[in-house]
């Protein structure tokens, strides 16, 4: 007998119902999550002490070396562990409501998390949240995987945890609810809201047992605002989009350099992208971290022009470093500093020429640029708000956040989490309406002209065909027309120029070829194409596999799903 089936007869047994049972799941969710969320606060901030703090101090003229060290150890655990465990978090949650019922791996989560510490406590660019709510999301579906529940709840409790995992981090139980719903989720059911609210307000029960009750971010200052103001925060919003487009482009422009660049072995390219920020911190040591003492010092002090475009730009530039060489660990944080610093520096401009409090921009520019760069402007607001518990900046708030929020949606169709999932192949919309995939077969929207080369061709000839015609590998075939294996641009890299004109197909090709079949439906591929990580499979006939009848690639599905969407919605105008 299995545990699951113990469990439901001892369940039956005690005449409990599901609702009532279910109420239980999501204060566990919310009690392990929130005790999961201050374990991995305290563990970072003493890391930070004994190596970040202290290594500044006793090694000033080496502090580059800190993130050099942290990175290497940072792609030695991911390149053991698993290779989802690097970048941002957020989008393998968001991925797996869309696209796996919700259910995520354990090994990833606990990979994710060690990865994390490391590359805060040796001085990355990143912060906690994407982490935290990576790893509540995946307890969350853990524990509806372990007790057997349908996709619907094994999903909602991988929202209850993320929820927690904000409320804990931030002392923001509101806010993350919202946050699940508004971004993880992308639905709102009152079933899933009452659950939300129940994991949110037990994980903030912890966390304000252990840290005390009082807000994430304790500003002295006395921020003002007058109506006359609103055109300024008009402004903010307009210039948090434009940053926050930035910021996106740039993130994902550099992980593709990163990818480009012929390291070997790929595990020291963290150690790269941690040099890179080390160089950087030598002559700014703001960028460091998780950023929350540089956005104190700049909402209680007074920094010059000079200071607050650096910290904007190479706070920036260092948290894209860090993500896109490999590192782990959030956006969330490093936003907020990018944000504050763009704040203040925008309303010590205006102040040059207007009698206006600057540092009330740089409160509003934080939940800004959140709101631009995350598409979750209801988020931004009740994060900045319940931080730090200050009513006074809700109206421009309200209206700056606003603002970036549809300005980010004309210029980028998507924000900063699902431009991951879109490169990969997999287009998020506003309720995850991907169930259209499950009904779409492989044979409406395969390419029927497939590019092969020969048993016997040298491997030079297969590196020209890649060149031109930009495919990372091909079917290989034999005389009689038959497919036999797949040879891919990483079975080539091996060898040298001359080898590559020695050497034949059949030499170096994989036999054991990964195919789909043309009766098999679009989300199922698209799942194989994530999971396997390539951006193409060979489509065959079931009964004779040696057959090829087409390819299927990602942008094939994506297109495909566009142009369905597209009909759809010319058919409902109509």
């Amino acid at each position: 007998m299995t545990h699951k089936v113990w469990f439901n007869d001892h369940l039956s047994k005690l005449n409990i119902s599901q609702e009532t049972f279910l109420l239980f799941l999501a204060i566990l969710v919310g009690v392990l999550v929130g005790s999961l969320a201050v374990f991995f606060r305290m563990v970072t901030d003493c890391l930070v002490t004994i190596i970040l703090i202290n290594w500044k101090l006793s090694l000033p003229h080496y502090i580059a070396l800190i993130p050099l060290i942290g990175g290497l150890l940072v792609g030695l655990v991911i390149h053991y562990g698993g290779h989802r465990a690097s970048g941002h978090g957020i989008p393998e949650a968001i991925q797996a409501v869309a696209l796996q019922g919700g259910r995520m791996k354990g090994r990833t989560i606990f990979v994710e998390g060690i990865a994390s510490i490391l590359t805060i406590s040796f001085g990355g660019s990143v912060g906690r949240v994407g982490p935290v709510v990576e790893i509540g999301a995946g307890v969350g579906s853990l524990i509806g995987q372990f007790f057997d529940k349908k996709d619907e709840v094994v999903k909602m409790l991988l929202g209850c945890g993320a929820a927690a995992g904000i409320a804990a981090i931030f002392n923001a139980p509101i806010s993350g609810v919202i946050f699940a719903l508004e971004i993880i989720l992308g639905d709102f059911t009152p079933g899933n809201f009452s659950m939300l609210v129940i994991s949110s307000v037990s994980a903030d029960i912890i966390a304000r047992t252990i840290f005390g009750d009082r807000p994430a971010l304790i500003v002295e200052h006395s921020f003002q605002f007058h109506y006359s103001e609103l055109i300024f925060y008009m402004g903010l919003g307009i210039m948090a989009a434009i940053v926050g487009m930035i910021f996106i482009r740039t993130l994902y422009y550099i992980e593709d350099l990163f990818k480009k660049i012929p390291l070997r072995p790929e595990w020291l390219k963290p150690a790269l992208g941690g040099l890179s920020v080390g160089i950087i911190g030598m002559f700014l040591p703001q960028v460091f971290g998780v950023g929350f003492g540089e956005i104190h010092q700049i909402l209680n002090n007074n920094y010059g022009i000079g200071l607050l475009v650096a910290i904007m730009v190479f706070k920036l530039l260092a948290t894209c470093l860090s993500i896109g060489s490999g590192m782990s660990g959030g956006v969330f944080a490093p936003t907020l500093l990018i944000g504050a610093s763009m704040g203040d520096l925008y309303g010590s401009i205006v102040q040059h020429f207007f009698s206006v409090d600057p540092k009330t921009y740089a409160l509003v520019g934080m939940g800004t640029i959140l709101a631009g760069v995350s598409h979750a402007p209801i988020t931004a607001v009740m994060m900045i708000f319940e931080m730090t518990r200050n009513y006074q900046i809700i109206l421009p708030l309200l209206v700056a956040s606003v603002i970036a929020n549809l300005l980010s949606r004309l210029i980028l169709k998507d924000n900063i989490y699902t431009m991951k999932l879109r490169r990969r192949g997999l287009i998020i919309h506003k309720g995850y309406d991907l169930a259209q995939l499950m009904q779409i077969q492989v044979f409406k929207a395969m390419s029927r002209d497939v590019d092969v080369v020969k048993m016997d061709e040298a491997l030079s000839s297969v590196v020209e065909k890649m060149e031109e015609s930009h495919h990372n590998g091909f079917p290989v075939v034999n005389d009689a027309g038959e497919m036999v294996g797949i040879i891919t641009r990483h079975d080539l890299n091996k060898y040298s120029h001359e080898e590559l004109k020695r050497r034949k197909v059949k030499e170096v090709m994989t036999d054991k070829v990964k195919v789909v079949y043309p009766d098999e439906t679009l989300d199922q591929v698209l799942l194989r194409l994530v999971q396997y990580n390539v951006g193409r499979m060979p489509v065959v006939e079931r009964n004779n596999p040696t057959r090829i009848l087409g390819v299927i690639t990602r942008k094939d599905i994506v297109d495909f799903y566009q142009n369905r969407l597209l009909t759809e919605k010319t058919n409902d105008k109509c």
